[in-house]
């Protein structure tokens, strides 16, 4: 109950309300497309002209792709090699540091989040955590949104959705909800630290619980997110 009416409230607060894009076409059948050895994170992202772009995590420090698009059955560097070739001592702001999140906005650009951190449980660096707007005309990056006024030091963008002229992002480091005005760049925070942004219990995998480098327990907390179709209602919660 209490979820649900947080969820009619935030319809209000969070900004003007547009329709969310439509859902695709369900398929009678499944078949692989793509394949990769290296790590995919956060799926598959598709073009209205049928060009397929994924979010990668890099399995060693300052090597492999953050974001690629898969051509002839292969991920190479998009939207150039430049963004994809970040390393410690790099200006993060110009490069992806650890992509999070990639989908196609209502404008037809690739829209990329990036948490601006360099490894799991590491703080985000100075002009790190940004939206990359990525113009798929011209495969060039049309603009960048930084969301460094609206993170602190355990902040983990993770990821976003579309509303008319806004766009909500989830912390899943440092438990709340970030709205950007794509008009004004404005940023602000909403239900920071609230109970329904924090996650009840640690990250699990293969049946056990999960820690990073340090030996300390995950949290992802404000995580998944999606705005209904008509636009008026806004739904969230951490992962659990």
């Amino acid at each position: 109950m209490r979820a649900t009416l947080l969820a009619l409230l935030l319809a209000a607060a969070l900004g003007t309300p547009g329709r969310a894009a439509e859902a695709p076409a369900e398929s009678d059948a499944l078949k692989p497309m793509v394949k990769s050895d290296s790590l995919v994170f956060n799926g598959i992202t598709r073009s209205p002209d049928g060009r397929l772009f994924s979010p990668f995590q890099r399995q060693s420090k300052d090597t492999g792709l953050e974001l690629g698009e898969w051509r002839d059955g292969k991920a190479v560097p998009f939207p150039d090699a430049a963004w994809n070739a970040w390393k410690l001592g790099d200006d993060p702001a110009k490069a992806f540091v650890a992509v999070n999140a990639i989908r196609i906005g209502p404008d037809g650009d690739l829209w990329v989040v990036d948490k601006g951190a360099p490894g799991m449980g590491a703080a985000p660096l100075p002009g790190g955590p940004k939206l990359v707007q990525i113009d798929l005309a011209t495969n060039a990056v049309r603009k960048v949104y930084p969301l460094q006024a609206a993170t602190g030091e355990k902040s983990f963008i993770d990821d976003f959705r579309f509303n008319g002229s806004h766009i909500y992002l989830t912390d899943a480091g440092q438990p709340g909800l970030i709205v950007l005005d794509r008009e004004t760049g404005g940023l602000r925070r909403v239900l920071d630290g609230h109970w329904s942004t924090i996650a009840q219990r640690p990250l699990t995998g293969q049946g056990r619980v999960l820690r990073d480098d340090q030996g300390r327990l995950l949290f992802i907390h404000a995580d998944q997110l999606e705005v209904s179709p008509d636009g008026k209602t806004f739904y969230y919660q951490a992962c659990r």
